[in-house]
Formats: structure tokens, C-alpha cells, sequence
């Protein structure tokens, strides 16, 4: 459990994150800089773009919630042979 002041320290963070005023009236204008400056920046070798914090999440969920989540196939074996015990149907493609 957390402790109280682990708490009011974490509020404070969330509150400080969720006013951008708090840190000056171009902070949001400074944001969009250093974003704009990061990006403009050669990718690393092998690499096809930078990427700020979170995007490359994204365009994972993203290919995932098209194409479904990758399972290996001992996982997938496993659970092919509990869905047959348990009598549960497996949608098409699966198997």
C-alpha cells in the first residue's frame, strides 16, 4: 500500500503534468519544438524513423488490433488442446 506522501507526491506529479500552465505560458509552444527537433533527427542505424515517447506503442496496438497479437505456437497448441478438453469452440483461422 501506498503511503501518504507517496500519494500527495503522485498527485502532485499528475497535477503538474495535467497544467501545462504551470510551467509557463510557452510550454506547450516549447513541447511541440523540441518534438518537431527530435524528429527532424537521423534515425539510428537500421532504423526507419525516431520516435518520441509512445508512438512506437501506438503503431504496435495499432498493427495489433488489425492483425490480432502474435502467439507462439507452443501457446497457441496449449491452448488449442485446453479449448478441444474444455469443449469450447475455436474461431476460424486459429488452428
Amino acid at each position: 500500500m501506498r503511503s501518504s506522501t507517496a500519494a500527495i507526491q503522485a498527485a502532485t506529479v499528475w497535477w503538474l503534468c495535467s497544467t501545462p500552465s504551470a510551467f509557463g505560458d510557452n510550454f506547450t509552444l516549447e513541447v511541440d519544438r523540441l518534438g518537431a527537433a527530435i524528429k527532424s533527427l537521423p534515425p539510428a542505424a537500421g532504423a526507419d524513423s525516431v520516435y518520441l515517447p509512445g508512438e512506437r506503442g501506438f503503431e504496435e496496438m495499432e498493427r495489433r488490433s488489425r492483425a490480432g497479437i502474435p502467439l507462439a505456437r507452443g501457446t497457441v497448441s496449449r491452448l488449442l488442446a485446453l479449448a478441444s478438453k474444455l469443449n469450447v469452440a475455436v474461431p476460424e483461422g486459429v488452428a
